[in-house]
């Protein structure tokens, strides 16, 4: 039982992680995400977000994404999406 409890512990933290990380990202400025695509011009803050909210069940970021960045929506999950994601710990099926 303790050993079910800590990974429901766990879980939970790693969750609350991700939607801190997720809400954060959601308060960049257009300038900020201008600076990351320069650096990285794979990288699409908008999906990254929009995979972390679809993870951990949540409405208010998916939201958020279909709101501020509707283009997202029907784009195929990138590769750079999908490595960022993974070393986060999300694995996509």
């Amino acid at each position: 039982m303790t050993n079910a409890a800590l990974t429901v512990g766990e879980a939970s933290d790693h969750t609350e992680r991700l939607s801190v990380i997720a809400t954060t990202m959601t308060q960049l400025t257009p300038e900020d995400i201008g600076t990351i695509v320069q650096s990285h011009p794979q990288r699409n803050i908008p999906q990254i977000i929009l995979m972390i909210a679809l993870k951990i069940n949540n409405l208010e970021l998916v939201t958020w994404v279909i709101e501020n960045h509707p283009h997202v929506i029907n784009m195929t999950v990138s590769n750079d999406t999908i490595s960022v994601l993974q070393s986060m710990g999300i694995n996509l099926p």
